[in-house]
This record gives C-alpha cells, sequence and structure tokens, in this order.
C-alpha cells in the first residue's frame, strides 16, 4: 500500500496536474499522481491517454482468443475492459507492450494452426474412430469418453483446458492397443475382397464378392498375362488366431492366409494347390 512516507514530497514537487491531483516522487525515485478519489499511478507508467487504448486493444485480442476457438486463458485473457485499464495504470510502458505483444504473438501462432476449432475437430473425429474400433475388436471398453456421438466429443473438447483432450486421446489409443495385443485379428468379411495370386507363370487378379448374409463369395480371376478369365464359388471357413481359411469348390482346396490386426488385410497366403509356385493376398473392403 502507498504511504506518503515513502515519497520524498520535497514541495519543490509541482502541486498540480489538476485542481485535485497531486504530482510527487516516490522513493524509488518514479514520479507518481495521487488521484483526489485515493488512488494513485505512476507516471509514465499508465495514463488515460495510453491507457484506454491498451485496455480496447487487449479485450479485441481476447474477442479474437474466442473467435478462433485458441483457448488461450490466465490473467491477460479476459474482455474486463476495467480490469485491462486499471492493470495498464501500475505497470511501465515496457511492461504493458511486452503483454501486448505476447498475446498478438500467440494469436498469430493459433491463426495459422487453425486454432482450438481445428484441434477439436480432428480430436472429435479420432475419438469417434476409436469407439468404433472399441466396438469392432469387442473390447468392451466403456466410460464417458467412450460413445460415437461427435458433436459431444467436439463440444467437450473446445471447453476442455490445453492439453486435455490430447491426454483423453492417448490413454484411448493406449487402451486399445493393449486390447489388441491381447486378442488375435477378428476378420471383416466385408462384401467384396481384391485379391491377387502372385504366381510365377502370371498374377490372377480377382474379385470376389460375397453374397449377402452369408460367407459364401462369387470369385471371377483374370489373368495378368493371357487375359484369360475365371470363374468360381468359394467358401470362408474359419478366421481364428490370425488365421483364414477358404475353401474353393472347383478346384476343389483351401486357401489360407495370414490377418492384419485391423483384420481388413490377408497376406502370405498359401493354397494347398500352389505346390510353392505361388501366394496370394488380399484387401478387404465393405
Amino acid at each position: 500500500m502507498f504511504r506518503l512516507g515513502v515519497f520524498i514530497l520535497s514541495f519543490v514537487l509541482s502541486l498540480t496536474l489538476s485542481a485535485a491531483d497531486i504530482r510527487g516522487t516516490a522513493e524509488n525515485g518514479q514520479p507518481v499522481i495521487l488521484h483526489d478519489n485515493g488512488t494513485w499511478n505512476y507516471v509514465g507508467f499508465g495514463d488515460p491517454q495510453s491507457c484506454a487504448p491498451y485496455a480496447k486493444n487487449a479485450v479485441t485480442q481476447q474477442q479474437l482468443n474466442q473467435k478462433r476457438g485458441c483457448g488461450f486463458a490466465g490473467d491477460g485473457w479476459h474482455l474486463n475492459y476495467n480490469k485491462h485499464y486499471n492493470w495498464c495504470l501500475n505497470n511501465s510502458p515496457g511492461i504493458r507492450y511486452k503483454h501486448t505483444k505476447s498475446r498478438q504473438d500467440s494469436l498469430t501462432r493459433c491463426g495459422k494452426t487453425g486454432g482450438k476449432t481445428k484441434v477439436c475437430k480432428n480430436y472429435a473425429n479420432q475419438a469417434v474412430a476409436q469407439q468404433k474400433t472399441n466396438l469392432r475388436l469387442k473390447c468392451n471398453i466403456s466410460g464417458p469418453a467412450w460413445h460415437q456421438d461427435y458433436n459431444q466429443h467436439y463440444n467437450w473438447c473446445m471447453n476442455a483446458k490445453s492439453g486435455t483432450p490430447g491426454t483423453f486421446a492417448k490413454s484411448r489409443s493406449d487402451r486399445l492397443a493393449q486390447c489388441s495385443s491381447n486378442k488375435p485379428p477378428s476378420i471383416s468379411m466385408g462384401s467384396t475382397w481384391k485379391v491377387v495370386e502372385a504366381c510365377t507363370s502370371t498374377n490372377w487378379i480377382g474379385t470376389w464378392k460375397r453374397r449377402s448374409g452369408t460367407q459364401t463369395f462369387d470369385a471371377t480371376w483374370r489373368s495378368s498375362q493371357s487375359g484369360q478369365t475365371i470363374k468360381d464359388v468359394i467358401d470362408l471357413k474359419s478366421a481364428a488366431n490370425g488365421q483364414v481359411s477358404l475353401y474353393r469348390h472347383s478346384v476343389p482346396g483351401t486357401y489360407t492366409g495370414q490377418l492384419s490386426a485391423d483384420g481388413r488385410k490377408v497376406r502370405n497366403g498359401n493354397a494347398t494347390w500352389y505346390n510353392g509356385n505361388c501366394v496370394w493376398t488380399a484387401e478387404i473392403s465393405n
């Protein structure tokens, strides 16, 4: 609290700025003004002419912060004009400049990255995708953060403290990774399998269409060398422990292969009639 005792009021001091204001010098040598309402401020640190534009600019910066969804918070980020103004009165021009520039630099960075709006859109999309993976892998993970409501995820992110959404996203990712490592891949039969049977003499490019509601596929292949086309019927026999097995009617014979972790690809495929001359792969789509 300011006391007159801390002034060297050598009444060589100037005594009037107005009828009610008194100029003085503080013990630290800085000139001050005593106002008739009991307040004071350093001369040159803040005055109505310089603090009014400072406060107006600070409010504008906070409005931009909110409009862009940048999410900046703290003592310098608010819409209270009077609070900015009064803070200005008791701080030097250098400190005021640093605060203004710091806010402006933050807003510039936010504008380049798309701001919190972009961050939260990405967060919500990721959260929905993670819940879909949770359901597909049958991990049975539940809780407030596990659902497919995009808007709810987005709104939560917009109101969360900086860094919190990233923590939640990583937590979900870690739990899904743990679930996946504890389970063999499960197959998504999809509606179409794009198959390549790479053999020493030619490649057979296949499209296997699944009959709705069944595990039976109508398959067509075309030779990459001769253009010959063949057709057959294939049944999915099993998909367990990271392996898939299918039965081809006309050969007759069995395909086997390794499932990818997401159950959407088959790799290192073999067949009972290959005799080491071919390998097959598949991409599974809905």
